[in-house]
């Protein structure tokens, strides 16, 4: 039982199992990730285990669905905080690497055209779809008539 609200707590907080998290902090299956969380990962999580214990308490009879269910609705209850926190200081709480840079989506005449900083994907004026992988170039220059809406550039 352990295990299972172990999981739905790093699931509903994180957004990862617990082998998802060992994987993205690269220690061995053995390991308890909670040992490597960065230090407002383990805060958040900590509240987190807190207010469920409480909840789980304050209950007199908890089947497994039950308790299941107030991990789940404690552990969302911190999600969007510590997701809006992770992109304020620009790295990942739990392993404290840097978030990757947004995508950006570019919309010419009602069609999207996805664009990172490793592959673009546009469509030409006969509606044939290129896409090509980038190097490390310098952004391309701002056209003309261009209007941003909603981190979307517009045409």
């Amino acid at each position: 039982m352990y295990a299972q609200t172990t999981d739905k707590l790093y699931k509903g907080l994180w957004s990862r199992t617990a082998s998802q998290l060992r994987q993205d902090l690269e220690i061995t299956p053995k390991e308890n990730p909670r040992d490597h969380f960065g230090k407002y990962a383990l805060i958040y999580t900590r509240l987190a285990e807190e207010l469920a214990s409480e909840r789980l308490n304050e209950s007199e009879t908890v089947t497994m669905t039950i308790a299941m269910n107030i991990v789940w609705e404690v552990a969302r209850l911190f999600y969007e905080q510590a997701k809006e926190l992770s992109e304020a200081v620009g790295y990942d709480l739990v392993t404290e690497k840097p978030l990757l840079p947004k995508k950006k989506a570019i919309i010419v005449n009602g069609t999207t055209i996805l664009n990172s900083n490793d592959f673009q994907i546009s469509m030409d004026k006969h509606f044939q779809v290129n896409y090509q992988l980038k190097s490390p170039l310098s952004p391309p220059p701002p056209y003309p008539h261009c209007v941003e809406k909603g981190g979307e550039t517009h045409f």
